[in-house]
Parts: structure tokens; sequence; C-alpha cells
């Protein structure tokens, strides 16, 4: 099945959580995001010590349509696919801009799928998955554009689950820059289709990340 097709379809499913993003600004920054694809498991991880963060993002069921897609966990980007990304409070703002709305962002879909028969088990830190946007550097080699703030706290380490023919669907900011690129998401060994965006230089540069 053509991937185009495939995001439309699943797109379709997350309808609800879509808004008038295009009438958002986009973000336009010189720091890397820190990581935002927070899951919430289909099944208790029994090995946890417990007092992890929470999410309430759910796994939804895939529709028949997307069942047609090679057999694995498939990570896909739909840039054409617009909603709300929220940005997260401990990012700090302007004095002049620190209201609801000026964290409201233009964004698209992501989205991680199970397209096997059996649930798939992902590390993760306070229900945060490892998933990170990477770009295309002027020297034409591929450098994450955004970064995973680390927890001290051994409490936050544990597992979330993805059960078989299921997903988990987020919102991912469209970014504005000065220099437009080739970009994709990576999932550990996992990397999503790639799709063109515009990034500012800086945000290679992990150290002034927040």
């Amino acid at each position: 099945m053509n991937l185009r097709l495939v995001i439309s379809l699943v797109a379709m499913a997350v309808v609800s959580g879509l808004s008038n993003a295009d009438d958002l600004k986009r973000m336009n920054v010189s720091d890397q995001l820190s990581g935002y694809f927070f899951v919430k498991s289909a099944l208790p991880d029994e090995t946890a010590l417990g007092g992890f963060g929470k999410s309430s993002n759910m796994p939804r069921s895939i529709t028949d349509d997307l069942l047609a897609q090679p057999h694995g966990v498939i990570l896909l980007a739909a840039p054409d696919q617009r909603r709300t990304f929220a940005l997260d409070s401990t990012w700090e703002l302007p004095v002049d801009a620190a209201t609801p709305q000026a964290r409201l962002f233009q964004g698209f879909t992501v989205l991680l799928l199970n397209n096997t028969h059996e649930a798939v088990w992902f590390a993760a830190q306070d229900s945060r998955l490892s998933i990170v946007r990477e770009a295309i550097d002027e020297n034409g080699q591929w450098r994450p554009i955004e970064n995973l703030s680390e927890s001290f706290c051994g409490n936050s380490s544990h597992r979330v689950a993805l059960p078989a023919q299921h997903f988990w669907s987020f919102s991912t900011p469209v970014y504005q820059g000065s220099q437009r690129t080739l970009m994709r998401f990576r999932f550990d060994d996992i990397i999503s289709n790639e799709f063109e965006g515009t990034v500012n230089p800086a945000q290679f540069d992990d150290a002034k990340s927040r």
C-alpha cells in the first residue's frame, strides 16, 4: 500500500485530535526541544518500581486497511496531517508571551504502529519514549535536532506495551528556520519516512538544549 495513503488512513482515525493548527505560528527556536513522545501502556509493567510519571496517551486500534503494511513496528511521520502542538510548561517564554495561547504551535502527526501479532514492550522514562527528530546538516550528515533529558530518579524507568495491531499517535511541532533540509524521526533502530522542513542551524547544537 502507498505510504501517503497509509498516512491518510491513519490520520482519519485521529481526526478528533486535530484543530485549526494552520492558524497557529510555527516554532522558531535556537535550542533543542526535549523529548515529548509520551504514552500510556496497555499492560502494567510488573517489574517497575513505581512512582514514574504517567500519560493518558492510550494505544488505538489500527484499521483493517493498515494491516497490509509490512510486518513489524513502524514509525510514520505525516507532515500533511496538521494538528496543534502544545509546548510543555517547563519551557520558559518571555513574560509578555507567557499565556496558554502562546504555548500553542502548528504541529503534525507522528504514529508508532505495531503491525505484528503480539504486544511489543519498549523502555520508557516517566512514560516517555526515546523518539527524537533528526535532520541533515550542512555537511550532509543526519544529526539530532531534539534531545532526551535524563532523569536521575530510579523510579522513572519502566516499560510500556503496545498491543498487536495498535498504534500511538503524537503531535510534533512544525519548525521554522533559516535552513531547508530533510528530516526524519528515530526510535532506537526504528527510522521513519523522510520529509522536508526548515531548521535553525543552532538546533544541531545540543549544548544549548533545555
